[in-house]
């Protein structure tokens, strides 16, 4: 087999082995690898964003008083009417099997809801609930001693009424006992507008496993989740992993020394953290490994299978001729750039998912900025208190200086300082005078600027400041001081600071005109203290004792920044908590919010390291905050809607669509102009192509350039140039050939050549040689093309140049074997059959000589005869001296003479079958007709249907001479 010039096979099996099966392979494998490397990062983020919010409310679930605490504050919380709160705690009983007695008091009348006995002690019951609204309604106030009694012989020995607020408050809550020996029930109390609500728990509660049992039920679902945990407490251990101790252990240490979160450990991932000394809490998740071959190898090994199937079943020679070349350049170019884009697809799908956690964290931190940013300007604000308050009180100084501090002086300066949220206390030097916050005290007399809840403590309070503030004035003014004034100042030193006298003046010093802590007993506030001279700059003639309440200035501050909060350009909304109350400015109406109280529940002072995603209103939100470090007990928390980063991405990610849309329409731009600058010269073959189907030889292409093309070009032109002058040939044969009738006589004749080739090597002639004579003849020159039309040619002209041989065919025939032998050469060496027909007109007959040509026959319609006239011969050119005879044929009514050529008697049928003599013999008699050419015409009609559309063989000519009489 030959393959096509230019082409190698082992090139081209190559070229398609690597494009087919090398480039794909490589892609996939480097694809899958680093899909596999992104989707282990992926669930290293998801399984910290999951379990790392779920340990820190873990270790209030490991203690199962903390546990039913939040569960009562839950139901609670989303219970605004009383029916509802008595279902959700029934319903909670059950769920646990616990028996659980409460007592409600409603707010709009005095009646209590029980689910066990209290009418016996319906007017105790009744005062405790008067006494948990009162308490509820002044967060910090202090309990009576006798209502503390009254508690403890209610409900338990040991139940301090004091720490109620402890099982409502936002962080930390936590049941109280009522019994240190455990033998009476455990208290859980709350309150809101519609009613107040105490709750007993048994005390066996605290030993069950209620809170790790439900976290389990929620993080671990059974048959839901593939996660295995392992939480060390203690001796206990609670696991459902398959680890060994030794395994558990090991990866503890690697935790512990290493400082991460997450860890990779043989085909998973694991998330740990330690919760407390003592206490572990581990997450195992199996994931795929990144170094699995097994789906590299089964692809390589598919699409291996997959090329040699398609190697063995399609050649190079049949795809490449299968093939339209533009096809080509459009399959080539797409596979070189497709293969890419995939790729770059791929890994921009997992740089979109990248990206989102990138963003979602870059909000975190965002987030904590804008936090930290409202802190320091609420920090800002109590730099500038001390400035502030000296302002207020250097525009008294004239009038202190005129008047001292009296009661109308000491108003004024009260309502200005009281507008700042400030505690103070002013002290007077010269008199028992102090201003406070609170009001003016002159000797023993006090003037209330303020109501206050406890006018029996709170005034002690202020006469032990204005002592010890006394005392550091006459220290100041070096103003001697009794002994028994001194006694009493170190006992307020020591009651206030518990500190020794000397080192509670040096607290003053060092607040002077500063910001610093202070404290009267359990309170601890931003303080500064200013010693105020009016008459003389030496001596100082008030003390003032400055606090900052930073809890009510926090709430003003954040009113004032309400539209920073919710309406700022980073689409952030900021909302705050106080204590236990929730400041749900802006987000009130979304569904939800029982999420937020989580989330401030598991706040540390410190920012988060990780994004929390919660739902509120149907909507996903990142959340970000941490508590306050300057105002004990507040906090804040930003959110962000997700949806935003999701719609800043998509933008991205259309982006990419219309790059990569481009980079196809490229990829088309680049095929198209390839396949113009190649298929161009193309065109202007095929355009050659169609003018030489047409027979159109004077056409020629264009200069296409010095490449292959214009060779290519310039080989076409010369290949029609050839042509041309083979048409030219064709066209001197073809007047070669009889132009018209001849006088036949008695005679009816018809004969035609059917040519295979441009030039055919069969030659059919007949001419009138005198009145009663015409000649008729056929011969075949072996071969076609030029060669062959030449010897046709130079026997045609001996034939003319032999008239004196016209009368006898044998010496005729002679002469032309002598003439076409002299020609023969090394290269040239044609042979020739002829007959030669003599007919006579007259006679109705004819002499007949033959040289190697098809025996004629003579078929005779009338009797169903079919003579063949044999006379043996040697064909024209083969022998120097040849042995030619003559025949005399006779004609008789009804017969008709046929000259053939081999070309008919040797074709093929489809099915390779030849025509052959006998079958010959057939089709003559059958297709008889005493018309000379509609006999012809149904002899190529079935040598026609014989092909069955196949192609010839061999040029066909055939002449039929039929007996008309001889009148004609």
């Amino acid at each position: 087999m030959r393959t096509d010039p230019g082409i190698s096979v082992t090139r081209v099996y190559l070229s398609i082995f690597f494009i087919a099966f090398v480039m794909p392979v490589i892609v996939f494998s480097a694809g899958y690898r680093y899909l596999n490397r992104a989707e282990l990062e992926m669930e290293e983020t998801r399984l910290l964003s999951q379990f790392e919010p779920a340990a820190a409310v873990l270790d209030a679930s490991l203690n199962n008083g903390s546990f039913w605490c939040r569960q009562l504050n839950e139901i609670f919380a989303s219970g605004a009417t009383v029916k509802e709160f008595e279902t959700g705690v029934a319903a909670l009983s059950g769920k646990y099997n616990q028996k659980l007695r409460y007592v409600v008091w409603q707010s709009s009348s005095s009646a209590i809801i029980s689910n066990f006995p209290v009418d016996d002690k319906h007017a105790i019951w009744l005062e405790a609930g008067q006494i948990i609204r009162g308490l509820y309604n002044t967060p910090g106030g202090k309990i009576r001693l006798q209502d503390d009694f009254l508690f403890k012989k209610l409900i338990g020995p040991h139940l301090q009424g004091q720490r109620f607020y402890e099982t409502f408050k936002l962080i930390g809550p936590r049941i109280l006992e009522s019994d240190f020996t455990m033998k009476h029930p455990l208290v859980w109390v709350n309150c809101r507008k519609e009613y107040s609500v105490l709750v007993l728990l048994p005390p066996a509660i605290l030993g069950k496993s209620h809170g790790i049992r439900t976290f389990f039920e929620q993080f671990f679902p059974d048959g839901k989740s593939q996660d295995e945990y392992v939480l060390t407490s203690g001796k206990n251990r609670y696991t459902n992993s398959s680890l060994a101790d030794s395994e558990i252990q090991y990866l503890q240490n690697r935790f512990l020394t290493t400082g991460k979160k997450i860890l990779s450990y043989r085909q998973g991932l694991v998330f740990g953290e330690q919760l407390s000394e003592g206490c572990f809490f581990m997450v195992v998740r199996a994931v795929k490994s990144s170094q699995n071959t097994k789906a590299e190898g089964l692809f390589a090994l598919s699409l291996f299978y997959f090329f040699l199937i398609i190697a063995r079943t399609f050649s190079v020679t049949r795809l490449s001729g299968g093939l339209k070349v533009n096809t080509s350049i459009y399959t080539f170019i797409g596979l070189s750039n497709i293969l890419p884009l995939c790729l770059l697809i791929l890994f921009t799908s997992q740089y979109l998912a990248q990206k989102y956690l990138v963003l979602i964290d870059a909000k975190r931190a965002e987030s904590v900025r804008f936090a930290q940013l409202l802190e320091q300007q609420f920090q800002n604000d109590i730099e500038r208190f001390p400035g502030r308050v000296k302002t207020v009180i250097d525009s008294f100084r004239n009038e202190l200086k005129q008047h001292s501090l009296t009661p109308e002086i000491a108003e004024k300066i009260y309502d200005r300082l009281v507008e700042g949220h400030i505690f103070f206390h002013f002290i007077a030097s010269s008199s028992r005078q102090v201003l406070t916050d609170r009001g003016f005290y002159s000797g023993n007399h006090f003037i209330p600027l303020e109501t206050t809840n406890n006018k029996l403590v709170l005034p002690r309070m202020d006469d032990l400041v204005m002592k010890i503030g006394s005392c550091f004035v006459a220290f100041c003014n070096r103003t001697p001081i009794s002994q028994n004034a001194l006694t009493e100042t170190e006992l307020v030193a020591d009651t206030l600071f518990r500190k020794p006298v000397d080192e509670a003046m040096h607290i003053f010093v060092e607040l002077n005109g500063k910001i610093g802590p202070l404290g009267f007993g359990i309170d601890s506030r931003h303080s500064f203290t200013d010693l105020l001279s009016v008459h003389s700059p030496d001596l100082g003639d008030y003390l003032g004792i400055y606090q900052y309440d930073a809890g009510k200035n926090a709430m003003d501050f954040m009113a004032g920044t309400k539209r920073e909060r919710l309406a700022n350009s980073f689409g952030l909304k900021v909302i705050s908590f106080r204590g236990e109350t929730v400041n749900y400015e802006g987000i009130a109406s979304f569904s939800g919010l029982h999420e937020i109280p989580r989330v401030f529940a598991r706040m540390t002072e410190y920012p988060p390291l990780s994004a929390e995603i919660i739902r509120l209103d149907g909507r996903d939100w990142v959340c970000s905050g941490y508590k306050s470090s300057v105002v004990n007990g507040h906090g804040l928390l930003a959110l962000y809607p997700v949806d935003e980063i999701k719609h800043r991405l998509q933008g991205e990610r259309n982006d990419l669509i219309i790059l990569f849309s481009l980079n196809l329409l490229i990829v088309f731009a680049v095929s198209f102009f390839f396949s113009q600058m190649l298929l161009g010269p193309v065109k202007w073959l095929e355009e050659g192509t169609r003018a030489i189907s047409s027979r159109d030889f004077t056409y020629r292409l264009p200069d296409l350039g010095n490449d292959e093309m214009g060779r290519m070009a310039r080989i076409f032109n010369e290949a029609v140039a050839d042509l041309e002058e083979l048409s030219v040939a064709r066209v001197v044969q073809q007047q070669l050939q009889p132009q018209g009738k001849i006088d036949t006589g008695g005679f009816d004749m018809f004969g035609r050549s059917i040519t295979l080739a441009d030039l055919g090597g069969d030659y059919l002639d007949y001419f009138e040689s005198d009145a009663e004579n015409f000649a008729a003849i056929l011969g075949d020159v072996a071969g076609h093309g030029v060669g062959a039309a030449m010897i046709m040619a130079m026997a045609k002209s001996a034939i003319l140049n032999s008239v004196d041989y016209f009368k006898t065919p044998a010496l005729l025939v002679a002469r032309l074997n002598q003439l076409i032998y002299s020609t023969k050469t090394r290269k040239q060496k044609k042979i020739m059959t002829f007959q030669y027909l003599m007919l006579n007109k007259q006679a109705l007959s004819a002499t007949y000589a033959n040289a190697g040509g098809c025996t004629p026959f003579l078929v005779n319609g009338k009797t169903g005869k079919v003579s063949e006239l044999v006379l043996p011969g040697a064909v024209l050119g083969a022998f120097k001296k040849g042995d030619f005879r003559e025949m005399e044929i006779s004609f008789v009514p009804g017969d008709a003479l046929v000259l053939y050529s081999d070309g008919i008697v040797e074709a093929r049928n489809l099915a390779g079958e030849e025509i052959g003599y006998e079958r010959f013999k057939s089709m003559l008699l059958k297709n008889w007709s005493a018309d000379s050419e509609q006999y012809y015409n149904s002899m190529v009609a079935e040598y026609q249907h014989w092909l069955g559309g196949g192609e010839p063989q061999d040029d066909m000519t055939m002449l039929i001479i039929c007996l008309r009489g001889r009148n004609g």
